[in-house]
């Protein structure tokens, strides 16, 4: 036996009714006869023993008196069904009614008066399923055939109700019946969702392939309205609404591309920016690191020669931290590269000799310090220095 779940349906909750042992199976198939009551209502719910055609705007009205009241209606079938007698595999003949409460059935040598009536099941517990195979299974009349049981029930049972129709159209409108008057209007809202999700994916799929086929050009839109225009199976005419979400996902496609490009266009403006700048700061590091590396082989005019002063303090190139009190000791080189010494105005410095066009600057003996420079308080004297000074 097998059944279609419904939409609202919690497919979890359903599969926990199984038991670890179980080979049931759960596979998704196109069944037409899930919204076969919604696409031809007057089929299932006027209770007609014949198939007939009805215009859209009567089928819209029908499922709105039948889903849209203030209760569902459940449609009055009645017939003579095959009833499997427990335990066997005989069947018999019972007149049965469907009535929103349950399956009655009309006993022996009884009218279908409602006093006569005996209740065959209620349909509050319990799942509707298509039989399948029983004609060689259970020596069914036909093979048209439903069950009634429990969901938890996963073993041959004498609670499982077995029925055989004489016709699959008898079996559709039992089957949707029982559906009805289990689940009422939630039956009909699914349908409405359903469609939702449908007509969505078709205004998708359309302006896909006009998009492609006309190179998304203005002409695209209405040849898909012209193309795909008509009346859907719940009878509303789509062509409009086709039209217009397909204008507003075009639009939104539009704006959604200006704004990609416009972010592209400023991130390659940023990191071109952010590239020449990190490529001047690399030069001039480089340039500056260049000219400290090489002092003495700049080219210098040769200046007049002065001699130093006597009480002045001999500076190197780079002036190195002494602890006070302390003369500095003529072993201590400078590890650094010469800078440019600063010069007083009154006091010049020895001028730097020529050596084939290139400064020199010759060393100089260490000189005592004798004053401290301003504006620093004067040091008490230093020890007497065994060095002379160089005049």
């Amino acid at each position: 036996m097998e059944r279609i779940f419904e939409d609202h349906e919690n497919l979890v909750e359903n599969l926990l009714n199984w038991t670890r042992d179980s080979h049931n199976k759960l596979m998704f198939i196109e069944r037409i006869e899930k919204y076969a009551l919604f696409k031809n209502p007057q089929n299932y719910l006027l209770g007609r023993k014949e198939t007939s055609e009805m215009a859209d705007r009567n089928k819209e009205a029908l499922l709105e008196e039948c889903f849209c009241g203030g209760s569902v209606s459940v449609p009055e079938i009645e017939g003579i069904l095959w009833l499997k007698e427990d335990g066997k595999k005989s069947w018999k003949k019972r007149y049965f009614l469907l009535r929103a409460s349950g399956i009655y059935y009309v006993p022996k040598g009884k009218a279908k008066a409602s006093r006569d009536l005996v209740c065959f099941l209620q349909l509050d517990h319990v799942n509707v399923y298509y039989g399948q195979d029983y004609r060689s299974k259970y020596k069914a009349p036909s093979d048209y055939c439903l069950a009634l049981k429990h969901p938890q029930i996963q073993k041959k049972s004498q609670y499982i109700k077995y029925l055989c129709c004489d016709d699959v159209r008898t079996l559709h409108q039992w089957v949707n019946g029982i559906r009805i008057a289990k689940y009422g209007k939630q039956l009909y809202v699914n349908y409405q969702e359903a469609m939702k999700r449908t007509e969505a994916a078709y205004d998708w799929s359309s302006l896909s392939t006009s998009s492609i086929r006309s190179g998304s050009s203005s002409a695209s839109i209405p040849e898909s309205q012209s193309n795909h225009s008509g009346h859907s199976d719940s009878g509303v005419d789509t062509g409009s609404s086709h039209g217009r979400s397909q204008s507003v996902v075009s639009s939104i496609f539009s704006e959604a591309w200006k704004r990609g490009t416009q972010m592209e266009e400023s991130s390659k403006m940023r990191s071109e920016s952010c590239r020449g700048s990190t490529h001047s700061s690399h030069s001039h590091r480089h340039h500056s690191q260049h000219s400290v590396d090489h002092p003495i082989l700049t080219p210098s005019p040769q200046p007049q020669q002065h001699p130093p002063q006597p009480h002045q303090t001999l500076v190197e190139s780079q002036t190195p931290t002494l602890p006070r009190h302390q003369p500095p000791s003529p072993q201590q080189a400078p590890q650094m590269p010469p800078s440019e010494p600063p010069q007083s105005p009154s006091q010049p410095l020895p001028s730097p000799q020529s050596n084939n066009g290139y400064s020199y600057l010759p060393p100089q003996p260490p000189q005592q310090e004798l004053t401290p420079p301003p504006p620093t308080p004067p040091p008490p004297p230093p020890p007497p220095s065994p060095l002379s000074e160089e005049q």
